[in-house]
């Protein structure tokens, strides 16, 4: 019996992936790489510590990576995540787990203060049992199976 759904949040929950690809756009032409919406689609769901590598040498990251970064999150911030919509019935599919008996995760390599705007935009916040962010994630999207272990407050990933 499944005790327990994990659910992503970028491209699942909220509709995002379209703004990620256009702040990244932005910000690589700002640090100087004319990147194709093409060529980042194909790297959304990585973490940044695999997206960077991808675009810019090893020179360049050490040289600007923190400035980069920091760029890229302020701009999301600031003229995309206040646009960002949740899919439609999200509320409503999470109510009906709950009342099914059974516990609801995020997983998401999204920085702590954009997840928290995500499950207000989603009106999740109450629903939701547990998170696991950032570091802890690193290769969930590229791993095709994974079972959920609870223990207290947390949902531990088990890679099959």
């Amino acid at each position: 019996m499944v005790g327990a759904l994990i659910f992503d949040i970028d491209g699942t929950i909220i509709d995002s992936i379209d703004p990620h690809i256009q702040a990244w756009k932005l910000t690589f032409q700002k640090f100087g790489k004319d990147v194709s919406v093409e060529a980042i689609r194909r790297q959304i769901g990585k973490g940044v510590d695999e997206l960077l590598p991808i675009f810019f040498s090893e020179d360049e990251l050490r040289r600007f990576r923190e400035e980069l970064e920091r760029y890229r999150s302020e701009l999301f911030k600031q003229e995309y995540l206040p646009k960002v919509k949740a899919f439609p019935k999200v509320r409503e599919l999470f109510e009906r787990i709950k009342r099914e008996g059974k516990q609801i995760a995020l997983a998401s390599t999204a920085k702590q203060d954009e997840l928290d705007v995500y499950k207000k935009i989603a009106r999740i916040d109450d629903l939701i049992y547990t998170v696991a962010a950032r570091k802890r994630l690193k290769n969930l999207n590229r791993t095709p199976i994974f079972a959920l272990r609870q223990s207290r407050n947390w949902v531990s990933l088990q890679i099959k």
